[in-house]
């Protein structure tokens, strides 16, 4: 079992004596055991009040942080999955009056990790003086007061070069579908043949495929299209009999019922295949692109590559993407819900070996369940986990 280690910081109250400046801080840093790795780059959302976020900046800077600024803020929304960011957001709580003429003017600030939204630190800070002066650098020093440092120098800037390979000049709303311990879905298409997304293997070392009884088989990817986010498998071992899949001769309609099968977040929830239920929400993507579906099926960390399926059991796109819902908040102050993504499958056609022989549909299948369907296919959808 994790144990949630919970490091409930200093908490000392002020006084005002005599006019002197004193802070009333406190402060939680939110950690399980996964969760320590060290965190030297903060980024400041475009969110947190502006009169916050020069001595925000400053006191991470202080602390040892590498600070991005507003104008660098979405180049560091596509920062590499490997890099732990955290994502400051912290606002003024106003000025509250503590009688004899004294007041208090307070920051509160949050910090999330950039890839896995989870919150890890938050604090509070106070500055307390006679008249109005708003010295938010004390309030943000005490919100700030309990945030460990961290090694190495710091330097603020708003022209950024991010560790990462490759910048993309306007980032994408949408994520590829992150993957836990770099694991996703493939699917069986025939011929020794695996379809998954190109994220998931880009880069790779070793690729392991595993079947429901948990037995693993070597493959190696063999073809890859980056700009479609599809990749074909090859399994090197000896296959598991299984069903090849068979590939949708029609479009999907908006409305038409879906479902996809995979892997999400196997690690957590289980290393049983699921299924995810949900229909065709748009026959276009993100900005209107028509080479995606836009889709009501929940998915995961872990979903990447699966095959979305339609009511007569064939596949009409393969899971790929989601909105990123922290960037949606951080922008427009609403967060979204359920807005994934998955390549159409006309895409991946071309990927395939010109004498590659695509399976066809049972005659019954018109007329199968959707729990049919999962039952007639478990077998031939498998977990991907990338070394």
């Amino acid at each position: 079992m994790r144990i949630r280690l919970l490091f409930a910081l200093s908490v000392s109250y002020l006084l005002l004596v005599c006019g002197c400046q004193t802070f009333q801080s406190e402060g939680v840093l939110h950690l399980t055991g996964d969760q320590m790795i060290p965190y030297k780059h903060a980024a400041i959302s475009p969110t947190s009040d502006k009169v916050v976020c020069s001595p925000l900046a400053k006191e991470l800077q202080s602390k040892g942080f590498t600070v991005y600024r507003e104008l660098a803020f979405q180049q560091v929304c596509g920062i590499r999955q490997g890099t732990p960011v955290l994502v400051f957001i912290c606002k003024d709580t106003g000025h509250t009056a503590r009688g004899a003429g004294s007041w208090s003017q307070g920051v509160d600030c949050k910090a999330y990790d950039l890839h896995t939204r989870k919150l890890i630190y938050q604090g509070f800070g106070e500055y307390m003086g006679e008249s109005i002066a708003a010295d938010y650098a004390g309030a943000v020093r005490a919100a700030l007061a309990t945030l460990p440092r961290v090694e190495g120098k710091a330097v603020i800037t708003t022209i950024v070069k991010l560790p990462r390979d490759e910048l993309q000049d306007d980032p994408s709303f949408a994520e590829p579908l992150p993957s836990v311990e770099r694991q996703g879905t493939a699917w069986f298409i025939g011929n020794r043949c695996l379809v998954t997304s190109a994220h998931l293997v880009e880069g790779s070392g070793t690729v392991t495929i595993v079947d429901a009884s948990t037995r693993e088989y070597s493959a190696r990817v063999t073809r890859m299209d980056q700009v479609n986010d599809l990749a074909l498998l090859d399994v090197e071992s000896d296959f598991p009999s299984c069903k090849p899949l068979s590939v949708a001769s029609r479009p999907a309609s908006i409305g038409e019922a879906v479902f996809t099968m995979g892997y999400p977040m196997a690690r957590v929830v289980g290393e049983e295949i699921k299924f995810s239920p949900g229909a065709i929400a748009s026959t276009s993507g993100l900005r209107n692109d028509p080479r995606l579906y836009q889709i009501s099926v929940p998915v995961q960390a872990g979903n990447s590559g699966g095959p979305l399926i339609n009511e007569e059991g064939e596949v009409i796109a393969i899971v790929t993407a989601k909105l990123n819902a922290l960037y949606v908040l951080l922008r427009t102050g609403d967060l979204p819900q359920n807005v994934n993504y998955a390549s159409k499958i006309e895409y991946l056609l071309p990927l395939l070996p010109r004498d590659f022989v695509l399976s066809r549909p049972e005659k019954d299948r018109e007329n199968s369940s959707f729990a049919s369907l999962f039952d007639q296919f478990k077998d031939s959808v498998f977990r991907v986990v990338v070394r």
